[in-house]
């Protein structure tokens, strides 16, 4: 199985590079597989190594990212947030990122009962802030987002597709906006959209409209 680490760029609604999201591509023989798959069939020494390598990956772009006051994020499990908390090794180097932000999806904290899980409540005070992925995408998970221990909360695609129709589009985001002020929303896929965003107060993008590249080119993004 083959292993390739792309940056997803999350832009600004007028079209300035905010920051990166980092993704993991696995690939065997030819086929794309599910990243969640893989990495439900891990262990722990196996995400542990992961972990090691995808923190080598991002550090490697730390002079461009931090030249370019970017921030880059990548998508942890409760596996990968267990290590961060229990092992003192992988604590450091990543304390040593402070421009590195955890995405926790929403329905996992829906099933791991929120903040409440002293894990996630250190790594909520801790220097990497932490996004909220995927608002909208499965068990409503509010008592997550009006914690206020968010730095960002990213809105799911298809979510955005539903919601971004109705007339209460603006009053949901209003909403949101009164405990993440920093809202990212994805599956963006027409440009005519970036005006209307702009004026609801998005503050991030993701999209079709702006393409991911290996992460070795991330110099390319701008």
């Amino acid at each position: 199985m083959i292993r390739e680490y792309i940056a997803q760029p999350v832009m600004s609604t007028e079209g300035q590079l905010l920051g990166i999201e980092v993704l993991t591509r696995f690939t065997n023989d030819g086929l794309l597989l599910s990243g969640d798959e893989v990495f439900r069939g891990w262990d722990i020494e196996q995400k542990r190594l992961y972990l090691y390598e995808v923190l080598g990956q991002i550090a490697s772009t730390e002079k461009f990212v931090l030249h370019n006051k970017l921030f880059c994020s990548f998508k942890i499990d409760h596996a990968m947030a267990t290590l961060l908390y229990r092992d003192s090794f992988l604590a450091g180097i990543v304390k040593m990122m402070p421009y590195l932000k955890l995405q926790l999806s929403e329905a996992f904290l829906y099933i791991n009962h929120g903040l409440k899980n002293p894990v996630l409540d250190s790594l909520s005070k801790g220097n990497n802030a932490l996004f909220l992925e995927d608002l909208g995408a499965g068990k409503a998970n509010a008592g997550a987002l009006v914690s206020g221990v968010f730095e960002a909360v990213k809105i799911e695609g298809d979510f955005f597709s539903e919601q971004y129709k109705k007339h209460t589009f603006a009053v949901l985001i209003k909403n949101i906006s009164k405990y993440c002020s920093k809202i990212i929303i994805q599956g963006v896929n027409d440009g005519n959209m970036l005006r209307s965003l702009r004026e609801t107060g998005i503050w991030g993008v993701q999209g079709e409209l702006y393409k991911p590249v290996p992460l070795h080119k991330i110099q390319s993004l701008m």
